[in-house]
């Protein structure tokens, strides 16, 4: 794809259509000019600049394409449009400085630091790419490269952005850029959590976190902001375990991500569904399943730093599951995590060990299996997951190939079981909390959570099947005030 082929979007059309009716430049600036130049650009992000008139043109703009404005601050508002069965998302902002050349320099790495001029797509038969900091050779060279000294002064989350971009277009860390975020790593604990959250489930959710998780182990910037992982360093483990606490966790987010990758592999005939269980949002549009259980392989064995007992002879980790549950939610309170979320967590941390256990038994009952489905409900595919991936990190070698076999086989057994059972769909709820309020007229409290109930018992038993029978459901209930 080339600069040219731009013109071809309806956004790109609009935004030279009321740089010309305004009188006013507009330049397409950052990812979408970047992401050009690396061969591919979907057209669903688009990032306008401008001087004069930038809150009028946002707003016609809107007007135009019936889209909807969000204002992130003062100097820039976001448009959400729906065109056919995509949602786009367009930003504009007022440009920095007297040219868009000052604008460019105040970004974070000069790989999102080129523009081009609206207008000049449509009359110019090779429109200059703006680039005052050789974003282009940079994009040859896949290399981010910070665009002064005090870019990560000007706001350190761009510390988490460096990593996340390098991982995601597999570029490396210029070196001069790697030293600067060694220096300046403290002043991610200036950074709103909010964001650190948004942006650190945005690298779990990329096919090479387990690559981002290392760096930002040894860049000791996760250390920071989890302070629970530099004990993990100060772990020892005892046989089968072949690697520190540190690096099996690592070990264990690599082995996940690789298999998230290979579907086909591990489960043949069903990588579409997976593909759908795993990317569906948790938090919505910004926690996946898929992301979720990075992050819960990276600390599902948190609780072996307050757990871990010596005999003389081993280092034993007895109920280190449990005690991972409470350290886990302690973190993830700090991270501001959702109810949902949470219990996710908890689910995956609590029973991490129990395919394994059941896997080294000799006779393994249909109803030890019934009873470890209903279990991790919440969570299943992620536990199934995380047990392979626990297993394969734990030693290579070959005396430890029994023990992975037979998890494997075990994993194989209670997807086959879990699929039979009709649970192939991540369970959603017909309504939620915020409906039987609605409808029932009702404060927050128990009495919702006991109507949920008893829809859910309803939708097991066939009487409800889709979402508007239950809210017709609600409805009478309501009116016989039963």
């Amino acid at each position: 794809m080339n600069i040219n082929e731009l013109k071809n979007f309806k956004i790109i059309q609009l935004a030279y259509q009321l740089s010309q009716e305004c009188g006013v430049p507009i330049y397409l600036v950052g990812g979408a000019v970047r992401d050009v130049l690396m061969g591919f650009f979907y057209g669903q992000d688009f990032d306008f600049t401008l001087g004069a008139q930038w809150d009028l043109v946002t707003r016609l703009f809107a007007e135009k394409i019936q889209g909807k404005i969000i204002p992130w601050d003062f100097n820039q508002k976001r448009v959400i449009a729906l065109i056919g069965n995509r949602t786009i998302t367009v930003d504009f902002s007022k440009c920095k400085g007297a040219t868009i050349e000052h604008d460019l320099l105040s970004r974070d790495f000069t790989v999102n630091s080129m523009a081009v001029a609206v207008d000049k797509l449509f009359l110019e038969q090779n429109p200059e790419i703006i680039d005052p900091l050789n974003g282009t050779k940079h994009v040859a060279e896949k290399i981010i490269k910070a665009n002064s000294p005090d870019v990560f002064d000007s706001d350190p989350l761009r510390i988490l952005r460096a990593i996340r971009f390098a991982a995601a277009f597999n570029f490396s860390l210029d070196n001069k850029t790697k030293s600067l975020i060694k220096k300046k790593a403290s002043l991610i604990s200036l950074v709103a959590m909010e964001r650190i959250k948004r942006e650190l489930f945005a690298i779990f959710n990329l096919e090479k976190a387990a690559v981002a998780m290392r760096h930002l182990i040894q860049l000791r910037i996760m250390q920071l902001l989890i302070p629970e992982l530099h004990q993990f360093s100060l772990t020892p483990q005892s046989r089968p375990h072949q690697y520190s606490l540190l690096n099996h966790s690592l070990r264990t987010v690599e082995r996940l991500a690789s298999m998230l990758r290979n579907m086909k592999k591990h489960f043949p005939g069903h990588e579409t569904f997976l593909s759908n269980y795993f990317n569906a949002y948790i938090e919505k549009g910004i926690i996946t399943r898929r992301a979720l259980l990075l992050y819960a392989a990276l600390l599902h064995d948190s609780g072996k730093i307050t757990a871990q007992t010596h005999d003389g002879r081993s280092i034993r980790f007895f109920g280190h599951e449990i005690e991972g549950v409470a350290i886990n939610q302690a973190i993830g309170r700090r991270m501001l995590l959702g109810k949902k979320t949470c219990r996710i967590l908890e689910t995956i941390t609590r029973h991490h060990m129990r395919i394994l256990h059941l896997a080294m038994q000799n006779r393994i009952t249909e109803r030890a299996i019934i009873r470890l489905l209903r279990d991790i409900k919440p969570a299943p595919l992620e536990v199934m997951l995380l047990a392979l991936a626990d297993t394969a990190a734990t030693s290579a070698d070959e005396k430890y190939n029994d023990t992975r076999i037979r998890v494997k086989q075990f994993v194989q057994q209670l997807f086959e079981t879990y699929i039979a059972s009709g649970c192939a769909a991540p369970a959603t709820e017909l309504v939620n909390g915020n409906d039987i309020m609605q409808c029932m007229g009702i404060p927050e409290g128990p009495e919702v959570g006991i109507i949920l109930r008893e829809i859910a018992e309803c939708e097991r038993k066939g009487l409800l099947n889709t979402r508007q029978e239950a809210l017709q459901w609600l409805k009478k209930r309501s009116e016989s005030n039963l």
